[in-house]
This record gives C-alpha cells, structure tokens and sequence, in this order.
C-alpha cells in the first residue's frame, strides 16, 4: 500500500471525480475506489483494504476511495480547534 509520505506528488482526481459523480446514486451504501473511468466497490472496510491493495499494485498508483453514504445516514463531523 502507498501512503501519502512515500508518493513524489499529491496524484489529482479529475477523471476519478468526473466517474464518481456520473455513478454514485448506483453505488449508496458502499465504499468505492475510482481508478479512471472504472469503480470498484466494497461493502466492508476488510474488502475494501483488499481491494486497494489490489488496485495499487495493478495500476501503480493509490486510487480515489470515499464511501457514499444512503440517505438517511448521519455523518459526524468533529472540529479539531
């Protein structure tokens, strides 16, 4: 797995981004990982860290992963200050 401190530049999203957002009424309730024009999704953290895991060693490079919440979830929000 990469991390952040390992990579030589901060990788942008906007293809990733641009799929997300086409698709992610189809995808609620699941954790996701963008490579491009394709979405992968996991319905637990443990398949999600495997699939990223796979993905970062087929494509070389950290996909974008986000959950998309249902409708009724609450998400908290904690102000570090």
């Amino acid at each position: 797995m990469l991390y952040f401190s390992q990579m030589k530049k901060t990788p942008t999203f906007n293809q990733e981004q641009k799929t997300l957002l086409a698709k992610w009424d189809d995808y609620k309730g699941k954790i996701v990982a963008v490579m491009g024009k394709k979405i992968f999704s996991a319905t637990s953290g443990e398949k999600a860290k495997k699939l990223i895991d796979r993905l970062e060693k087929k494509y070389r490079k950290p996909p974008l992963v986000t959950y998309i919440p249902k409708a009724d979830t609450l998400i908290l929000i904690i102000n570090g200050r």
